[in-house]
């Protein structure tokens, strides 16, 4: 944010980079499609994006994984099971699709049940039917007497999965690379 803009830090929003840019091993910078930008250091933490550095020679071990949430309309916290962020955690495998039931309730009383991990294999973020119906179905076992509460939207996010589930933060190829966080914060270092 700020202390950034004060230390000579550059912000690019809506900014598409199409390539990094180098000079022998060393990385200079990015190709954008406003233009090149060089830097002294260039961070990648795209997550699953990684895959675009394959051209480059860069290859990183990570999986693409779309992970899906249902949400509904607010309800009053009358569900206190329901009411903490790790109430039940269960973790179901069909295939490629695994399941974890976790229900979260937030602060404005939305109900956010999830969550399904498909592995993708590619950079397609809708969410299947297959993980929406997982979804529903883990909503009516858990709370039944919901099941006219409105479903205000079924979310789908992609992230990059490493084999052993811990993030991968080092120096690649002239670059530095910091993806594989789709653990969460716990497996940061």
């Amino acid at each position: 944010g700020m202390v950034a803009t004060r230390l000579g830090v550059r912000t690019y929003e809506h900014t598409p980079v199409l390539r990094i840019t180098r000079y022998g091993d060393d990385v200079t910078g990015v190709l954008t499609a406003r233009g090149e930008v060089r830097a002294s250091a260039v961070v990648w933490a795209a997550g699953p994006w990684v895959q675009q550095l394959q051209p480059d020679g860069i290859t990183v071990p990570l999986e693409v994984v779309r992970v899906g949430m249902l949400q509904t309309q607010p309800t009053s916290p009358a569900f206190p099971i329901m009411a903490t962020s790790a109430a039940h955690l269960a973790e179901r495998s069909t295939g490629r699709l695994v399941f974890e039931e976790t229900f979260v309730q937030s602060a404005e009383g939305r109900l956010l049940i999830g969550s399904t991990f498909d592995r993708a294999g590619s950079l397609n973020p809708p969410l299947t039917a297959d993980a929406a119906m997982q979804l529903i179905g883990a909503f009516h076992r858990r709370q039944p007497q919901l099941g006219l509460l409105g479903v205000t939207g079924l979310w789908a996010g992609l992230v990059g999965m490493t084999a052993d589930q811990r993030p991968i933060i080092d120096k690649v190829g002239g670059l530095y690379v910091n993806v594989g966080h789709s653990a969460g914060a716990v497996t940061g270092p």
